[in-house]
């Protein structure tokens, strides 16, 4: 019964997906061993600029029968990253396991944030629910994922122009909004100290970051960080004495430093939302426009009372929809439980939150892939899960590690959620 958390596409940190030969091996595992799917859906469409083939992997393991949870955030693909927008599906045998499923995930949910905020959610009903508006969306996120793989063929082929040691190849095999440069620690840090770019210790870096004017510069960097390694008392003490400063976020406190740096070259590589070529953050026009017919409907069809816990039954429709396809059989038999969660982490939380209370003790088990997004191990832990990781990243491939991942989830309990990213 340990849940295995999967990345559904785009996998962050690395941008290494497994192929649909790879995903059928470990769904096939994962029914021997009895281990349950948690997709962790972030990319849906960014990955390669296409919903339905970033899909693949949800619709698979639904059309496989299992019983899963998915959670669905719609920061990256809609832009909208502080409207906290996301969902989590939960994939039962039955519409009364699912009904009492849905039940209980409201308690869940009740004392942790008591009930969603409703202007993201009505944003993703104006677009997934209109068909123009979603045709336009898909253009628009095309666009934006074909940026990312211009900026991804460009920095490959600036750093293998340049004669840079090493190989460069896995910059334009990985997908998604992050490439695992396979830069070490050091000279991670050189980049940060010395040349004013800004990206995570484990090389992690977000392309959106990256354009044609600060191309050159990045390649220039990395090229020079490369070849720099290469073989050359009695009072009463206040309250709060005893609090530390806690060191700052591994993937905000890029962005920190970026803004405290005053170089006219700087640039921020380390928090993933999408930029456009100009360097600015983007607003969709889809966004634009449901937002400003939204500002028409105040006071009318939308008002600002509160919403139901688990969110407007519209939005589960659409979402299900995006997630599974219409023609999917636990949608059509009415097998999906769903509720409205603040975005893709707070989807994750509620996850962990259910699975502690109405999972068995012994399958209190979570397998995480290694690496993978920063927040994934806090979650787990906060809510007193063991979390174990799987091998994903193999550094001398720049790949998927795939034979370990399987002879790592082969150790799995029973009923282990597995995450899937």
């Amino acid at each position: 019964g340990a849940l295995v958390l999967l990345h559904a596409c785009a996998h962050n940190p690395t941008g290494v997906d497994p192929t649909q030969e790879q995903w059928r091996a470990i769904a096939a595992l994962m029914k021997e061993k009895g281990l349950v799917p948690l997709m962790d859906s972030a990319y849906q469409g960014y990955a390669s600029g296409d919903l339905v083939t970033d899909a693949w992997a949800m619709r698979f393991f639904e059309s496989e029968g299992f019983e899963m949870f998915l959670c669905q955030s719609f920061a990256k693909n809609l832009g909208l990253y502080g409207e906290r927008i996301g969902m989590l599906h939960v994939i039962t045998s039955s519409p009364q396991e699912a009904s009492a499923v849905l039940s209980q995930l409201k308690l869940v949910i009740r004392p942790m944030y008591s009930s969603p905020p409703i202007h993201g959610a009505h944003l993703v009903m104006k677009v997934l629910g209109d068909e123009e508006r979603l045709n336009r969306w898909k253009v628009q996120l095309k666009e934006m994922a074909d940026r990312i793989l211009e900026v991804r063929a460009g920095l490959r082929k600036g750093l293998e122009d340049k004669g840079t040691p090493g190989t460069w190849n896995h910059v334009t095999d990985q997908i998604g909004m992050f490439s695992y440069t396979g830069l070490s620690e050091k000279q991670c840090v050189s980049l940060m100290n010395d040349y004013h770019i800004y990206l995570l210790k484990s090389g992690r870096i977000s392309l959106a970051g990256l354009n044609k004017n600060n191309l050159a510069y990045m390649v220039d960097s990395v090229d020079a960080v490369v070849r720099a390694e290469q073989p050359l008392g009695n009072s009463k003490k206040p309250l709060f004495a005893h609090i530390t400063e806690a060191p700052i976020d591994p993937i905000l406190g890029t962005t920190q430093l970026y803004n405290a740096d005053t170089d006219s070259k700087k640039i921020n590589l380390g928090v993933g939302a999408y930029r456009t070529e100009a360097g600015k953050p983007y607003v969709l026009p889809v966004i634009e426009e449901a937002e400003a017919e939204m500002l028409k409907e105040v006071g009318t069809s939308i008002n600002k009372e509160y919403s139901t816990i688990d969110g407007p039954a519209a939005l589960k429709t659409v979402t299900q929809k995006l997630c599974f396809g219409e023609e999917s059989a636990a949608f059509r038999e009415g097998r999906i439980a769903s509720v409205q969660a603040l975005s893709g982490t707070g989807a994750l939380r509620v996850v962990a939150e259910f699975a502690k209370t109405h999972f068995p003790a012994s399958t209190h088990e979570v397998w995480v892939s290694d690496p993978t997004w920063g927040n994934h191990l806090a979650i787990f832990k906060k809510a007193g899960l063991e979390v174990k990781q799987y091998p994903y990243w193999n550094e001398n491939t720049k790949g998927l590690d795939f034979e370990g991942m399987l002879a790592a989830l082969q150790k799995a309990q029973l009923g282990a959620l597995v995450l899937l990213h």
